[in-house]
């Protein structure tokens, strides 16, 4: 950061972080891009994250686009199951607005 680039390229920015530093991380990656209108491009596979902190979504599934699009419009139970090969549920967290998903256990 310290040469203002333009654009984040970040690979999994949250794996091995507990919860109160992933959110620590992604509230502050969020408020770069709206400071400095940085454009970061994220490799994520917590779906619930996604869905909290990112406009726009590719999902790729064996190298190949699956769906893309605006997040709350793309990422849905039917096409999060697509990709992962596992049911999910989905709700809306009640403060955003934004969708969350949790899977579903095939076996109960």
């Amino acid at each position: 950061m310290a040469q203002q680039p333009d654009c984040l390229l970040l690979d999994e920015p949250t794996n091995h972080l507990d919860l109160a530093h992933q959110v620590a991380l992604m509230d502050h990656v969020k408020k770069l891009v709206q400071l400095k209108q940085l454009t970061v491009v994220c490799i994520l596979h917590d779906v619930n994250i996604t869905s909290l902190y990112c406009d726009t979504v590719m999902m790729l599934k064996d190298g190949k686009i699956q769906n893309h699009g605006p997040t709350q419009e793309v990422m849905n139970s039917v096409q999060l199951e697509k990709l992962y090969g596992t049911p999910f549920t989905s709700w809306h967290e009640p403060i955003t607005g934004f969708k969350q998903f949790s899977i579903r256990p095939t076996i109960t």
